[in-house]
């Protein structure tokens, strides 16, 4: 039944957001041993539900909305379609921001200090590895669905897709291939962290490179295509720029924030 299929994309989709909240309050606790550090996970709430918007915004942009001249604004107030890259991008730009923002209300508002600014820090490298998770639970819902799937091919671990009438032939594995990368780019990223690396700046290059290559397999007959490139790679292109940037500069981004919203001695005490 197209219902049940429906049910089961979005079962998987919300086990996936109960899943990396719970394990990041778990790892919030376990880091920094307070409750109070809990309140951080608000910051990633906050991806969450802007991220939503942003990721219509991408997933419209990709199927060549612009293009056509249609409304980017009616896509993203009606949440039409959905790319997790949308998440992404949403979390480099909100995450730190939000927390900081957590921090500095606690502080000022009800007199207590939440966190240091590195340890903010280190709470963004936690909530960067609940990103793939998130997305190996989304390209679950994905397969079980029969949507974002492949190019023809009749090949090795070719699938088939009965449930989507749009699937006429068997197609590759699309979701499967992310799915995979999301567990490789998150073993990296655990070896990463576990080494006192800021994982953020890996998390951006791990998703814009997983994105880049699954486009060339990804069936997408709306999608427009600049130089080759369909706009999914281009973004996910300046994605793996930026997080270059970010990985090279991040001790010097960190100071320049510690510096102007490191808690007072006095305030710390």
């Amino acid at each position: 039944m197209d219902g049940g299929q429906l049910e089961l994309y979005s079962l998987f989709i919300n086990i996936g957001v109960v899943v990396t909240v719970a394990l990041l309050l778990v790892l919030l606790f376990v880091t920094f041993r307070t409750f109070r550090s809990l309140l951080l996970v608000f910051a990633y709430g906050a991806v969450l539900i802007v991220g939503q918007y942003v990721s219509a915004a991408v997933r419209v942009i990709n199927d060549g909305f612009l293009e056509r001249g249609e409304s980017l604004w009616f896509a993203m107030k009606n949440l039409i379609g959905s790319h997790f890259m949308g998440h992404i991008i949403t979390f480099m730009i909100l995450f730190y921001p939000a927390a900081f923002l957590i921090r500095g209300i606690c502080r000022e508002v009800f007199g207590f200090s939440l966190a240091t600014a590195q340890d903010t820090f280190k709470a963004g490298s936690l909530a960067a590895l609940m990103l793939p998770v998130q997305h190996i639970f989304n390209r679950l819902g994905c397969y079980s669905r029969g949507c974002c799937y492949g190019i023809e091919y009749h090949g090795p671990f070719a699938v088939s897709f009965p449930q989507n009438p749009e699937v006429e032939h068997s197609v590759f594995p699309c979701q499967i291939l992310e799915i995979v990368c999301m567990v490789l780019l998150l073993v990296i990223l655990i070896i990463l962290f576990r080494k006192g690396r800021d994982i953020v700046g890996f998390a951006l290059a791990g998703f814009g490179i997983t994105f880049f290559i699954s486009e060339f397999f990804t069936e997408n007959p709306q999608s427009i295509k600049h130089m080759g490139l369909t706009n999914i790679q281009i973004i996910s292109t300046v994605c793996i720029l930026i997080s270059i940037f970010y990985v090279i500069f991040i001790e010097k981004i960190k100071a320049f924030f510690s510096k102007r919203m490191e808690d007072t001695p006095e305030k710390d005490q």
